[in-house]
């Protein structure tokens, strides 16, 4: 049988939804080129029906993605139709953080308990307004003073390239400072607005990625990628 019977699809555990192209910032390594210029949104209907459709095979993990999803017209109902019309459901979105503070009161009302952001920094102050643009890095605090009061599980994410490789340990320092719960690195691929003068080599990141896990560890900050790897090392056959 080899490896069949262990790598059948039986059913879904979670489903990635991108509900949109428009994005407030227009970053230089944005794998699908998002900007404000781009419009193609799923409408909310579509969004409810996948849900449903997915829910129904088994998905209970349910991520948000775009573009930036804090831009839909309808955000608020899909993460009320998530989190509050299931009640075996998680909800991970995936944000540049901006557009949170306009929705606090709102997100204070989800259960806690099921809502995780990912939050995407590009380093400090600039490199983060080089990636993304000027005053980027002051919207992004804003957006992470107001999670933190909202005590929800959150993640810092880095997509790692050329001009911030260097700046992976300060990522560490912001999320201990916003008490975010891990930090998650994410490998450049060379498509969409990233050129390829941003790729960096693999050993590069990995002696990068050691110094970090080291630093990360005593300031009691998980690197998720470290995680997600000693689940794949030490998993059942298969």
């Amino acid at each position: 049988k080899g490896r069949s019977e262990y790598i059948q699809l039986s059913h879904l555990d979670e489903c990635w939804l991108h509900i949109t192209n428009n994005c407030n910032l227009k970053c230089s390594h944005c794998l699908f080129s998002c900007s404000s210029e781009k419009t193609e949104t799923l409408s909310y209907d579509d969004i409810k029906r996948s849900v449903d459709e997915t829910y129904q095979a088994g998905a209970k993990i349910f991520y948000l993605t775009g573009g930036e999803p804090f831009v839909h017209k309808n955000i608020e109902k899909i993460l009320s139709m998530i989190l509050l019309d299931y009640k075996d459901t998680s909800l991970v979105v995936m944000t540049n953080g901006i557009n949170i503070p306009k929705h606090i009161s709102f997100l204070q009302t989800l259960p806690k308990d099921r809502l995780y952001f990912q939050v995407s920094a590009d380093g400090t102050y600039e490199k983060h307004d080089q990636t993304r643009g000027k005053g980027a890095f002051q919207a992004l605090l804003k957006g992470l003073t107001s999670l933190k009061e909202l005590n929800t599980r959150n993640t810092l994410a880095m997509a790692v390239h050329s001009e911030n490789i260097f700046q992976m340990k300060d990522l560490i320092d912001i999320a201990k400072t916003y008490k975010m719960h891990a930090v998650h690195y994410l490998w450049l691929m060379v498509t969409g607005s990233a050129k390829s003068n941003l790729f960096v080599d693999p050993n590069i990141i990995f002696s990068n990625l050691i110094d970090a896990s080291i630093y990360a560890k005593e300031k009691e900050i998980e690197i998720d990628n470290i995680r997600n790897m000693s689940f794949q090392v030490f998993s059942p056959a298969g």
